[in-house]
């Protein structure tokens, strides 16, 4: 991720990439940074989502990407908290297939996120993201969350989730 974000000066993107391993994250200083990245982690000791909750309570932005370490039920217990924590929806089982990859779906173009460039998005994702395995979340009617992504299609899993944490 960080090699992904760092241009290396090449280029003038005004991000500034600061890596801090989660086994140090308690004891970092957070009020500099407006975004967070939470990349591939089984899934983060209570100190550490205390410590993240506080950040996005005061305005910070958190992205979580699942990977091979994620554990989703030690996921859900750590950040999901029965719809109370940082995790927008819970995630249940996971899904896909290496050999016959799906596409990703912009299914809802006046998201924040994408809206300015919804239809280059929906072209990128639909032609040139290939997904693999994901973590298929469980939807329920009262969820109080935006999905402008999906796997698939419409109807297809969610693939970008984002809720207003309080």
């Amino acid at each position: 991720l960080s090699a992904a974000l760092d241009t290396g000066g090449d280029v003038v993107s005004g991000i500034t990439v600061e890596a801090i391993q989660t086994t140090s994250l308690a004891d970092s200083k957070l009020d500099h940074i407006n975004m967070s990245f939470l990349a591939n982690v089984a899934a983060p000791r209570p100190e550490v989502v205390k410590k993240l909750e506080e950040f996005v309570a005061a305005g910070g932005g958190l992205m979580m990407f699942l990977g091979n370490m994620t554990v989703e039920r030690a996921m859900n217990d750590a950040m999901y908290k029965d719809g109370k924590g940082l995790l927008p929806l819970p995630l249940t089982t996971l899904k896909g297939n290496v050999d016959k990859p799906d596409s990703a779906f912009v299914s809802d173009t006046t998201h924040f996120a994408i809206k300015s460039n919804a239809e280059l998005l929906d072209l990128i994702l639909s032609k040139m993201v290939l997904i693999q395995r994901y973590y298929e979340m469980a939807e329920g009617p009262d969820d109080a969350v935006s999905i402008p992504i999906r796997v698939k299609g419409a109807t297809g899993s969610p693939l970008l989730v984002s809720k207003t944490f309080k």
